[in-house]
């Protein structure tokens, strides 16, 4: 039986990577930075380890699958920097010393983002490193893994944006919970979004091929989402119109909206708290930004179906 060990199991992503990937067969470990409940992963099946992110040493397992990071909207850059550079550098580092055979890097389509549309782009479009804190960080980590010698180790970097599902303890509960203070912004942008199912068996995918004799997917970045763009606000009003809240009819321009984000975060430069907003979530609230998947499918057989709204309309059911 294979070995996978995953970080960040608590969370949303590697909870239902960890169910995903125990059903297929495979013996999983489970590490968070944190003493999670160990009755939990008992009942869940797979065993707890803590990491943190001066990680030396690793069980053995034939892969590991990073999902861990830090993705808050702002904090100290050195924060960011040592919870997603430094924590992926030492686990790459720690895997190779154990002799696994994979390292898959779970980053995000924000390593791209910025003030400008991304119009179903591809991986060839070139990293932003002049970014927020967390994209930034998250880029220079994942041109670390993949500019890994591929002779130690087998890499590969796999980008799921704005993953939802069924027991959503991320992306529609932070939507639910600031419905009060959301305004769209500027124009209604269309955007990928993905749903969980979707972004584990992408995963789970990119793990068979690694572990495979093949090695064409290696040293690759692939996006992960649904395959099907949506209007932003379109998404959010029948959201909340599931949920029995109301849509939102609240608008501001994106330059006021851009102005207003540099004074948010001056104030929080100066107080340490967290701003309203930010010139990054400005920016992804009102340009374009879906995804080619068309390596994905090609390199790695992922074929998502289905709309989005949907997958929605299931998810919150």
């Amino acid at each position: 039986m294979k070995r996978v060990l995953i970080t960040g199991v608590t969370g949303f992503i590697g909870r239902n990577l960890a169910k995903r990937l125990l059903n297929d067969g495979y013996q999983v470990i489970g590490s968070s930075r944190r003493n999670a409940n160990e009755k939990l992963f008992a009942s869940d099946g797979y065993e707890q380890i803590v990491l943190d992110y001066t990680v030396t040493d690793i069980p053995q397992v034939d892969a590991v699958i990073h999902v861990a990071a830090n993705t808050q909207m702002w904090g100290n850059y050195q924060d960011f920097y040592r919870d997603n550079v430094v924590a992926t550098t030492s686990l790459l580092n720690a895997a190779i010393k154990c002799g696994s055979k994979a390292f898959l890097y779970i980053s995000t389509p924000s390593v791209v983002a910025g003030p400008y549309h991304r119009e179903g782009v591809n991986e060839d479009f070139p990293v932003n490193l002049d970014n927020a804190h967390y994209p930034k960080t998250k880029g220079i980590a994942e041109k670390v893994v993949l500019a890994t010698d591929q002779s130690k180790i087998k890499t590969i970097a796999l980008r799921p944006h704005m993953v939802f599902g069924p027991d959503d303890t991320n992306f529609l509960r932070r939507l639910y919970e600031k419905r009060k203070s959301l305004v769209q912004i500027g124009r209604d942008p269309v955007v990928d979004l993905t749903h969980v199912d979707d972004c584990v068996e992408c995963i789970s995918l990119a793990l068979d091929k690694l572990l495979g004799e093949s090695s064409e997917v290696a040293g690759k970045a692939f996006f992960v989402t649904s395959g099907d763009p949506v209007k932003l606000w379109d998404f959010v009003n029948v959201f909340l119109e599931l949920k029995g809240a109301n849509k939102i009819t609240k608008k501001v321009s994106y330059g006021l909206a851009r102005f207003l984000a540099k004074i948010f975060e001056l104030k929080g430069a100066l107080t340490n708290k967290e701003p309203r907003l930010t010139s990054f979530l400005v920016d992804e609230l009102h340009f374009d930004h879906y995804y080619s998947i068309d390596r994905a499918r090609k390199l790695l057989g992922f074929n998502p179906q289905g709309s989005i709204i949907d997958k929605l309309k299931s998810s919150v059911g």
